[in-house]
C-alpha cells in the first residue's frame, strides 16, 4: 500500500486551495429590518429630497456651464471674435447685477438679524440662568422657536397671586357675629 509522493502533494495543496475558495465565499448576513414612525419616515423623506433637489441643481449648473465654454470655444475657432465679445459682455452684466442684488440681500438679512438678536435678548432676561444658558448654545433662530414656544414656562409669574380662598366672602354665624362686635360703652 503504497501512495505515490507527487499524489500526496497534490492533495494536501488542494485541502487549502479549498478552504480558501470557502473563505473567499460571501457569507449572507441577515439583513436587520429598520422601522421608522411616520414622522422620522416624513423628516427622512425631506431630507432626500432636498439632497436630490441640491444635486439637480448642480448638474444643470454644471451642464450650463459646459455649454457656455463649449459655446465660446466654437465662436473662437470660427474667429467670431466680436459676438463672443458681446455675449461675454451680457453675462458680465448679468453678474454684476446678481452681485448687487445678493449685496442688498445680505444687508438687509444683517438688519434681520440684528433686530432679531436684540428681541431674543429682551426674552433671555426674563428667563432663569439656566435657561440661558442652555440656549446661548444654540443658533437664533433656534432661540427664538424655544422662547416663543415655552414662554409660559420660562417667564416668572408676575402681578397678584390669586386669593387664597377664590375670593368668596366667609360667612359667619349671627351669635359669633355679636359676640366678636364691641359695643362704644365697653371701650370707655
Amino acid at each position: 500500500m503504497s501512495v505515490e509522493p507527487d499524489r500526496v502533494d497534490e492533495q494536501t495543496q488542494a485541502l487549502p486551495e479549498a478552504q480558501a475558495e470557502q473563505a473567499e465565499q460571501p457569507v449572507e448576513k441577515p439583513v436587520a429590518r429598520v422601522t421608522f414612525s411616520e414622522e422620522q419616515q416624513r423628516e427622512i423623506d425631506r431630507i432626500i429630497a432636498e439632497r436630490l433637489e441640491r444635486e439637480r441643481r448642480k448638474a444643470e449648473k454644471e451642464r450650463a456651464e459646459v455649454e457656455r465654454r463649449a459655446r465660446e470655444k466654437a465662436l473662437a475657432e470660427n474667429q467670431e471674435w466680436q459676438k463672443l465679445a458681446e455675449e461675454r459682455a451680457a453675462r458680465l452684466a448679468e453678474l454684476e447685477a446678481e452681485l448687487a442684488r445678493l449685496r442688498e440681500a445680505d444687508q438687509r438679512l444683517q438688519r434681520y438679524m440684528a433686530v432679531l438678536q436684540r428681541h431674543i435678548d429682551t426674552q433671555m432676561k426674563a428667563a432663569p440662568k439656566l435657561v440661558q444658558e442652555a440656549l446661548a448654545r444654540l443658533d437664533p433662530l433656534e432661540q427664538l422657536e424655544l422662547l416663543t414656544k415655552h414662554a409660559d414656562e420660562i417667564r416668572p409669574r408676575t402681578g397678584v397671586p390669586p386669593t387664597p380662598n377664590g375670593g368668596t366672602p366667609q360667612v359667619i354665624p349671627e351669635d359669633e357675629r355679636r359676640r366678636r362686635t364691641v359695643s362704644v360703652r365697653e371701650l370707655w
